[in-house]
């Protein structure tokens, strides 16, 4: 007898199996699969009853990691010699103790091993199933499949025979089952599976059965791609109902197997997805994965129309930033073109959570500046006027992009006609040069060399306009009257840092980094000062040189001086011609 047997035994007998056997797991630094091994030796010996103590752990047990020990219990079941009906008993509780974990089902696939080494015991679970309703149904997809591993026509057939069957609950899991089965090519079974579903989804109305049926269609297509019709004709009247659980799988496949889903059953996904409710936070997050693999595989016009279906249609309950993986993939360097594109498609669309969308993608980069080209051909076919009313919009819902508003902004000028240059060039002027006379006017002053000479007279005009204004600015400090007192400036100045002091405690309080980070107030030096503890108890001395760090944010001068006609400015700007 090794030494983990021995520790094992004892602990058996002194009542502490459990804590004993997660004790060794942890310490074990090679194989921890052995551990299992082990226990389920032990138990075959008759030296202890693994069954029953594993059936005492629960999340609350002391001294135990609950999944960490039920990973012991699913290496040791494969190899167990117990009863079915014990050994079932033990898995359900176990699952059940996992909650809502995704990690909840995982030992059903080692239950199904457990099956494999004697098909006795598949034949075993499906009467006791059969026996006893639907107490045990969650059990007939591992026997089934450990079943048709050895026997696969007879258990296709007993798969096909339980989506018959009284209950609810057994039809259910064969439904599932049957898109599990490995058909090993054979077409005749899978044809008599697919005849099966069709079947089930023609006369339920379960939405959980509906959902497995489409999962379940599905791979069987994956098995024989001469199935595509009957596939198609099956999801499509799985999704005619379009219950929750059925739209959730239809999510999946067009996250997941986005590449293999043929054309006319892509079409049938998003007709049906369309429908997504905005609460169904699980559905939109595979829609964003597809969507995403969509724009990957330059099917770009399939998901920017799917996605302004899904915006438009749920106007102040989904936005952009509901499709992350999505918005984070258009912001990307790769997928700019696809951007512009879609920011001046989006702006002329007179759509607000269109034109919305395209700010929450430009703030993604925070104090990033993009870039934003409008697209000349998409303009080129609008009726006259379309690029300042762009113009316009891009002045509304992009203010506080400054880069990202006036690139746009300047790509309109080459296409524009001579009434709308003019106007354009005012919108630059004022609100954006007046706003930004930093970061707007630098970035006029990098487009000259590469523009036409057309766009560089309008911009040197603009920027000599912008350092005429700021002369007239600096005149009116020798006008008394305009000039604020020293003591004013002071009272102000007062005021607006406590209003940042109140500011910054309130948001200490607010933030989860205050009670991770810890907090250093240096009065006086050079540098900090911190102790380090090593080995043997040694504190070491670190000094470390206070580093110059900065950070600049260009505030718009306009809301200094126009606060409340700025806003109504910018309010005009974005709803004005929308619907």
């Amino acid at each position: 007898m090794n030494e983990i047997s021995e520790k094992l035994l004892n602990a058996g007998k002194d009542g502490n199996f459990l804590e004993a056997a997660c004790k060794i797991y942890l310490q074990q630094k090679d194989d921890k699969k052995s551990i299992g091994k082990e226990i389920a030796s032990l138990h075959n010996k008759g030296a202890i009853n693994a069954i029953e103590e594993f059936r005492k752990l629960s999340k609350g047990l002391k001294g135990t990691d609950f999944f960490l020990t039920r990973y012991i219990f699913e290496d040791a079941l494969p190899e167990l010699n117990a009863p079915v009906l014990s050994v079932m008993d033990c898995v359900k509780h176990l699952v059940n103790e996992a909650g809502d974990d995704m990690a909840a089902g995982l030992p059903f696939k080692q239950f199904t091993k457990y099956c494999e080494a004697d098909l006795n015991r598949s034949k075993e679970v499906l009467q006791i199933i059969e026996s006893s309703g639907d107490e045990w149904s969650d059990f007939i997809p591992s026997a089934i499949i450990a079943g048709s591993n050895l026997h696969l026509s007879e258990y296709v057939l007993i798969a096909i025979k339980l989506t018959l069957h009284d209950n609810l609950k057994v039809r259910v899991q064969a439904v599932f089952t049957l898109g599990r089965i490995n058909y090993c090519s054979n077409t005749s079974l899978i044809r008599n599976a697919i005849k099966a579903l069709e079947r089930a989804v023609q006369s339920e109305n379960n939405d959980l059965l509906l959902g497995n049926a489409i999962t379940s269609a599905f791979s069987l297509y994956l098995a024989d791609k001469n199935i595509e019709k009957s596939i198609i004709n099956l999801i499509k009247t799985a999704l005619s109902e379009k219950g929750d659980f059925a739209l959730y799988s239809a999510s999946e496949l067009f996250a997941f197997h986005n590449d293999k889903i043929p054309a006319k059953l892509m079409d049938v996904l998003i007709g049906a997805l369309k429908s997504c409710k905005p609460e169904s936070k699980g559905t939109l997050r595979n829609i964003d994965y597809g969507l995403e693999h969509l724009i990957k595989n330059n099917q770009e016009e399939t998901a920017i129309s799917f996605l302004e279906h899904l915006l438009v249609k749920n106007d102040n309950e989904l936005s952009i930033k509901d499709f992350k993986s999505l918005a984070h993939s258009l912001y990307g360097r790769d997928n700019l073109p696809i951007l512009n594109k879609l920011a001046t498609r989006w702006f002329i669309s007179k759509k607000i959570p269109l034109c919305r969308g395209v700010k929450d993608i430009v703030q993604l980069g925070h104090d990033k500046s993009i870039v934003l080209i409008a697209d000349k051909e998409q303009l080129a076919e609008q009726p006259k006027g379309t690029c300042l009313f762009a113009a316009r919009k891009a002045v509304g819902w992009l203010f506080i992009s400054p880069i990202s508003c006036t690139s746009f902004i300047v790509s309109l000028l080459d296409i524009s006609s001579d009434d709308e240059i003019e106007q354009i060039a005012d919108l630059l002027f004022y609100p954006i040069l007046i706003s930004y006379p930093s970061s707007a006017k630098i970035y006029l002053k990098s487009l000259l060399p590469d523009k036409s000479q057309k766009v560089q007279k309008i911009l040197t005009d603009l920027l000599d306009k912008l350092k005429n204004y700021h002369e007239d600015l600096k005149s009116a400090w020798d006008i008394p009257e305009l000039l604020p007192s020293q003591t004013q400036r002071e009272t102000h100045l007062r005021r607006f840092n406590r209003q940042m002091r109140d500011s910054y405690k309130e948001a200490e309080k607010q933030s989860v980094f205050s009670s991770v980070i810890s907090k250093s107030v240096l009065l006086y030096g050079r540098k900090s000062i911190n102790y380090i503890h090593g080995p043997n108890d040694q504190i070491n001395r670190m000094e470390i040189p206070l580093q110059r760090f900065e950070h600049s944010i260009e505030f718009p001068s306009l809301n200094y001086m126009d606060p409340h006609g700025l806003d109504y400015m910018l309010r005009v700007f974005s709803i004005e011609g929308c619907n």
